[in-house]
């Protein structure tokens, strides 16, 4: 369990933990980035920005991982993650997860989840109406904060995954969806293509052409004068 610097775990999704878990459910092992639950189930934390983290990935099993602020990193960095989805407990494998966490942002979470590229994956949207530890003044607060960005208004209260494609991004998501179902007629030009022969034994040599494909064969014809 982590996000893509440690220090932001910490500070910020360890502390919600620590608010919200009853502290006799759980024990935190800070030297090893460690949370023991009830003795019986382990959770590692930390940062991808950290190597020694990233690197004791290489020889661990485990049985899901979680990330928040998801979309704060690239895909490429989850390789090591997703190879030690190898736990089994009694020979069982286990029904292995991957959970993310994220606000809108165009990344590949949008591409996957939201668009449903990939099947294997579920999007779950969550509101901010959605969730009621949030104090009363929650929303009220971010429309006024938010009064000159209506693209991370619309994202952050409505959940929108496009309107911040057109906030700031040159080439948008949409109009390369569109290129790709666009059906394009490939019109057919007809070109007679003449080499002329002139000196010595050259030879006049015509093809008939389609776009790029010779479709009549080449008539070849020995020079005769300086007109033929």
């Amino acid at each position: 369990m982590g996000r893509l610097q440690g220090v932001d775990f910490d500070d910020t999704t360890l502390e919600t933990w620590k608010e919200y878990i009853p502290e006799e459910d759980y024990r935190i092992k800070e030297k090893n980035k460690e949370i023991i639950i009830e003795n019986r189930v382990k959770i590692q934390y930390g940062g991808l920005d950290n190597k020694k983290v990233v690197k004791k990935f290489n020889s661990a099993n485990y049985g899901a991982f979680g990330l928040d602020q998801a979309e704060e990193i690239d895909e490429d960095k989850l390789t090591e993650l997703r190879l030690t989805l190898r736990r089994s407990i009694g020979g069982v494998p286990l029904p292995f997860k991957e959970v993310y966490t994220a606000n809108p942002a165009d990344c590949w979470l949008k591409d996957q989840f939201v668009l449903g590229h990939n099947k294997r994956f579920v999007f779950l949207p969550s509101l901010p109406s959605d969730n009621s530890f949030l104090p009363a003044d929650y929303v009220p607060n971010m429309e006024y904060t938010l009064r000159n960005r209506p693209e991370l208004l619309k994202a952050y209260r409505d959940g929108s995954w496009d309107i911040l494609a057109g906030a700031d991004i040159v080439i948008q998501d949409k109009w390369i969806e569109r290129a790709n179902e666009n059906k394009f007629r490939k019109p057919i030009r007809r070109i007679i293509v003449c080499d002329p022969a002139k000196y010595g034994d050259d030879e006049t040599v015509i093809y008939g052409m389609e776009n790029t494909k010779i479709v009549k064969p080449p008539r070849i014809y020995g020079k005769k004068d300086e007109y033929y």
